[in-house]
Order: C-alpha cells, then structure tokens, then sequence
C-alpha cells in the first residue's frame, strides 16, 4: 500500500463517505461526528489526516466495517443501520455530549445500546416507543447535568485568556448569565456550547 500522504488522505475521505453510507447516516448526523472529532470542522476535505483516522475510529465504533472489493468483510454480522427519527437523533447527540464532557468511559453504539436495554429493556432505538424514548432523553439530561457546571468552569478558565470582539464576548457572557440563573439542561448546554466553539477555535489557531 503507497505510503504517500496525498493518497492516504484520499483513501481516508473515500471510507469517510463510505462509512456514512454503510452506516445509515444522514447529512446531520454524519456533520455532527465530523465537528465532533475535527475540532469543529463539518466537512472532510478540511480535516488533516489526523482528525480524519479519529473520525474513522468513531465510524468503527458505530459498527463500520471495511468490505474488500468482492463486498466481504471480516465479521458475517452486517452492521446495523442507525435509527433516524427525531428521538433517536436527540439520544445519540446526548450520548455524543455525555462523551463530550468525559462522563462515558466507553462512548460506542454498543455501549449506547446497552444503557437503552437498561432503561426499557430493549437494545435497538428502532424498536422503543416515544414514551420509552421520551424517558431515555430525560435521563441523559440528568446525566449531563452533572457534568455541565463543571465543564463550563473549566472551559471558562480558558475563556478568559482569550480576546474576542466585544459583541462576541457580550453574546457569551449573555449565555452564561442564562446558564446560571436558570439552571436548565438547555441553558446550561446553550453555554458549554458557545464556550466550546470559542475554546476550539483558539485552539486550533495556535497550534
């Protein structure tokens, strides 16, 4: 295999976009995991070839397999497609924040699968009911809740020796006020948010 780094990206865009395809992805899904593990980035052809293997390592961790060119694969189990219904979407983005925040020691779709069958007794998003779903949503936010404060004091540490533009300082420091004084998963997710793509970015400016 030629060890050229213009091919081995090539190749590595290539089995992005085919990983979305096997996978089931839609153009929401398939940019989340991309800004998730390219510092924000939401298209391939942006990534290095670093971020592009994290975002090939998340795909086998969803169940992506590499088929060799007679379409066989190493495992005879295929993958299975993601479920893409509203709910479905709202519990995988909380999964990926749970990760996010580092409250998940295994953040893969088995372990996802795994903590549905906890909650409702079985294992595939595709096949619980909007109640059921409903209840998975709430819990995650509880989860996250416990992390959220902390992980917006950490992040502002960082925050703070960065210099933006007053106007995009204001609309932070505006989202912050929000976070703690409501308290709310929504508020407190709006902030770690906005604090994120700032930290990010300047991250990335630097290094």
């Amino acid at each position: 295999m030629s060890r050229d780094p213009a091919y081995c990206r090539a190749r590595l865009i290539t089995l992005v976009h085919v990983a979305k395809q096997q996978l089931g992805l839609d153009d929401e899904q398939y940019r989340g995991i991309l800004a998730a593990q390219g510092g924000g980035k939401t298209s391939s052809a942006e990534l290095n070839n670093l971020e592009l293997d994290r975002v090939m390592s998340y795909m086998r961790r969803l169940g992506f397999v590499v088929r060799a060119k007679g379409g066989k694969t190493a495992t005879t189990k295929p993958s299975r497609r993601l479920a893409l219904d509203e709910q479905s979407k709202k519990i995988r983005a909380l999964w990926l924040l749970l990760r996010d925040l580092g409250a998940l020691r295994n953040p893969s779709e088995a372990a996802l699968a795994a903590y549905v069958r906890r909650m409702t007794g079985i294992d595939d998003l595709h096949w619980i009911n909007q109640d059921q779903a409903s209840a998975v949503i709430e819990a995650l936010k509880k989860w996250a809740m416990r992390f959220l404060p902390r992980a917006i004091e950490q992040l502002l540490e960082i925050f703070r020796t960065i210099p933006l533009p007053d106007a995009h300082s204001r609309r932070i420091n505006g989202a912050l006020e929000l976070a703690w004084s409501r308290r709310t998963f929504d508020a407190m997710c709006s902030a770690w948010g906005e604090l994120k793509t700032v930290t990010t970015d300047h991250d990335s400016a630097i290094s």
